[in-house]
């Protein structure tokens, strides 16, 4: 018996050493297959540098598209901030803002050069002007006005004179289209342009057709 113990003890140390090669020779091969790696990804990672790199690209273009978009909606946000100065008789503010809204449009030159002025700016200049006429023509609140609100009620009168002069054909041509400087919003579209997709001026014209 001792013996065969021996025996079994022998066998045993064998078959040890015998799967510790196998493991060795195991580890071997993954270490060497995973040097082979890099060569068989390499394809992929040249695919995925094109595609990247023309990701990057659709990006740009969308960045260009949008230039517009930024633009208007910019000069837009700046007519709701005068609608509600126009709203508490505050000519101080409605000054400025129309200053600014001047100003963004001549930083959109080159877009305007391009695609035209947006109609929702000559719907704001004849909206100013409706407003400011409605504003001279109440003595009593203009009484109660401030000596600067005052002053700036005609500066604003100088400023829209002027403006809608040099604007005299497009201006034509939204009165004709039935545009109300006294009951429409500006920003509400009631045409068709292209110019003011973006101010969702489809639900305007659906009102139209319904009208006919």
């Amino acid at each position: 018996p001792p013996a065969m113990s021996k025996f079994f003890a022998g066998g045993s140390s064998s078959s040890e050493e015998s799967e510790s090669e196998d493991e060795s020779n195991f580890a071997s091969d993954s270490s060497s297959d995973d040097g082979d790696k890099p060569q068989t990804s390499a394809p992929l990672g040249r695919a995925a540098f094109l595609k990247s790199d023309s990701e990057d690209s659709d990006d740009e273009v969308r960045v260009v598209k949008s230039a517009k978009d930024r633009r208007w909606e910019a000069m837009a946000s700046t007519v709701k901030s005068m609608k509600n100065h126009i709203k508490i008789n505050d000519w101080n503010a409605t000054v400025t803002d129309f200053d600014n809204l001047n100003k963004s449009l001549t930083k959109a030159g080159a877009i305007t050069m391009k695609e035209g002025v947006p109609k929702f700016y000559y719907r704001t200049l004849l909206m100013l002007e409706a407003q400011v006429g409605k504003a001279l023509e109440d003595k009593e609140a203009k009484k109660k006005m401030s000596s600067t609100n005052a002053k700036s009620l005609n500066s604003m009168k100088q400023k829209v004179r002027k403006h809608n002069k040099e604007h005299e054909g497009p201006l034509a041509e939204v009165k004709a289209a039935g545009f109300n400087a006294l009951r429409d919003d500006p920003l509400e579209s009631d045409d068709e342009d292209d110019d003011d997709d973006w101010l969702d001026d489809e639900e305007s014209d659906d009102d139209d057709d319904d009208d006919d």
